[in-house]
């Protein structure tokens, strides 16, 4: 799990929709600008309907950002899990999306 520090808490989630969005077919990511990195993942019930599903997704996806942590710039992140996939499938696409065109990580 990430720590506290990392997680976004309390948070007006509003602020997401004006930042900066990217999208791919199995995930929707916003990120503001932040002087810290923050991050918070939203499963939605329509998508996955079991409670347990939706929390081992979330585990997993914090899972592959805990690990990469050193490669992501600063900022509040919102990703949003778009259908169920394998571990391997969520982290070759998580990161594939958070890359900008050079290579780096947004």
């Amino acid at each position: 799990m990430l720590k506290k520090k990392f997680r976004l808490t309390d948070f007006d989630f509003k602020n997401f929709f004006k930042g900066q969005r990217k999208r791919n077919n199995l995930f929707l990511v916003y990120k503001l600008r932040a002087n810290s990195k923050k991050f918070a993942i939203l499963v939605q019930k329509k998508i996955i309907k079991k409670a347990v599903e939706r929390n081992k997704i979330r585990r997993q996806i914090y899972d592959i950002i805990r690990k990469n942590l050193a490669n992501l710039e600063n900022g509040y992140y919102l990703i949003i899990p778009q259908k169920k996939e394998s571990y391997q499938n969520l982290k070759n696409e998580l990161l594939k999306l958070l890359q900008d065109n050079n290579g780096k990580y947004i």
